[in-house]
């Protein structure tokens, strides 16, 4: 009896199984990296959609007044309609 190991009929072997199931198996490959990759997706909105945040992301500032007033003042004075300078027309304005 041969028990050697024959390379040249395991490659054919192997070929066969290639060529006979290459459609399957490359869907099958596809599927898993879709399915890896919404699996990647679910994960990520999972972790940002917690709602609480630690302490140390908090920051600690301080705004300038009177950038905030001058906002404010500006949001108060708005009630007129705008209006634009001579020579210069509206592009949405029909």
């Amino acid at each position: 009896m041969k028990n050697d190991l024959d390379l040249k009929a395991f490659g054919k072997s192997i070929s066969g199984f290639l060529q006979r199931f290459h459609t399957l198996l490359f869907f099958l490959m596809i599927g898993a990296a879709v399915a890896a990759a919404l699996l990647m997706v679910i994960l990520t909105l999972g972790n940002t959609s917690n709602g609480t945040q630690d302490a140390s992301n908090v920051v600690n500032g301080s705004f300038d007044e009177t950038t905030i007033q001058a906002l404010r003042d500006q949001e108060n004075s708005s009630n007129q309609p705008f209006e634009l300078p001579d020579g210069r027309t509206n592009p949405f304005v029909e």
